[in-house]
């Protein structure tokens, strides 16, 4: 009697331990499945950041070739809004301050959509302020679905 007990005790040992088995391995996996979230959410998160920086650097840009061609600047010749098709001609060599701001608008708007994806950029330059002081206002919009966002629109203003 006593033999027939022990040969039970032996056999329900062993299917707790398979159960054990198959309880450690449902919880790493849902540990796993988490660190994986966790990574996506990284890379997203990752991927807007760089998109921003990249934003940032092409505002700074356009308002850099404004500086360097202030005087069609402050004549509004930079002026273009979001849907503005742009043809600065064949060569982009004009002589007038006219034609170097269509050539640094064109560039800049292709700078857009090569690097934000569904780049689009607008430049506005605001009334005078006090003592004459001239502030131009540039907006930059891009989709960013891989952040989850649909559109995202980034305003910055500089003075000339």
């Amino acid at each position: 009697m006593l033999m027939l007990r022990t040969r039970r005790s032996r056999a329900h040992a062993r299917g707790a331990t398979l159960i054990e088995v198959l309880v450690a391995l449902f919880v790493l996996s849902v540990g796993l499945l988490g660190v994986a979230a966790m990574q996506q959410v990284g890379l997203r998160s990752s991927h807007t950041a760089h998109v921003r920086s990249q934003a940032t650097a092409l505002a700074y840009d356009i308002a850099d070739r404004m500086r360097a061609n202030r005087a069609a600047a402050l004549a509004g010749t930079y002026d273009t809004q979001y849907d503005d098709a742009l043809d600065p001609g064949d060569d982009c060599l004009g002589t007038t301050a006219a034609d170097r701001a269509a050539c640094d608008l064109t560039q800049w708007k292709a700078a857009l959509r090569l690097a934000l994806p569904g780049g689009e950029g607008q430049v506005e330059l605001q009334p005078p302020g006090p003592a004459g002081t001239r502030i131009v206002r540039i907006w930059l919009r891009w989709d960013d679905e891989r952040g989850g966002v649909p559109s995202i629109e980034f305003r910055t203003d500089t003075q000339l």
